[in-house]
């Protein structure tokens, strides 16, 4: 069984061989079969990975979420580190999770869209939450709410008085 230290190195180095191998194809070569087996070998590590505490769990998927992986890839791993929360796999694993700041989890994409006035409160709501899951926020303690929802304040959520939280 691979230990945390061996599949984070493994990860880390299978992620900078695709990233060189990018910058070294051809312009429009396709990377994407190259890619897709690469991730499901990751896949698999992710899912063979036991006896994490919540730090390695956390540090992980960063390391997964900044690679140079699809969205769907990027939303398989997070979903199969985020399994061993919520089954009890971890070792360690608070019932709960504190979060004590959210704002360096939030995309450019995120911070358009809470910052966009078209978009209702609900949707505003939804873009953190989804933010939550995707980094393996899964079971935030009450206190853990406020420096969520200020990190989307602080992002540019509004919501005019005269609002409604669905239009």
């Amino acid at each position: 069984m691979a230990t945390y230290e061996q599949v984070h190195a493994d990860i880390t180095h299978i992620q900078t061989m695709l990233e060189e191998q990018k910058k070294n194809l051809p312009e429009g070569h396709n990377m994407t079969s190259a890619t897709a087996n690469q991730a499901a070998g990751v896949l698999q590590m992710l899912r063979n990975l036991t006896g994490l505490n919540h730090e390695q769990s956390m540090q992980m998927q960063r390391l997964v979420l900044a690679g140079p992986w699809t969205g769907q890839q990027k939303g398989e791993f997070a979903d199969v580190l985020t399994s061993h929360h919520s089954t009890g796999a971890l070792s360690s694993s608070p019932r709960r999770q504190l979060v004590e700041s959210f704002s360096a989890y939030l995309t450019l994409e995120d911070v358009q869209k809470l910052s966009d006035p078209q978009h209702s409160l609900l949707a505003k709501i939804q873009v953190l939450a989804d933010r939550c899951v995707s980094v393996g926020i899964v079971r935030p303690l009450e206190k853990s709410w406020k420096p969520i929802m200020a990190a989307g304040i602080a992002a540019g959520m509004t919501m005019q008085t005269h609002e409604r939280l669905h239009t």
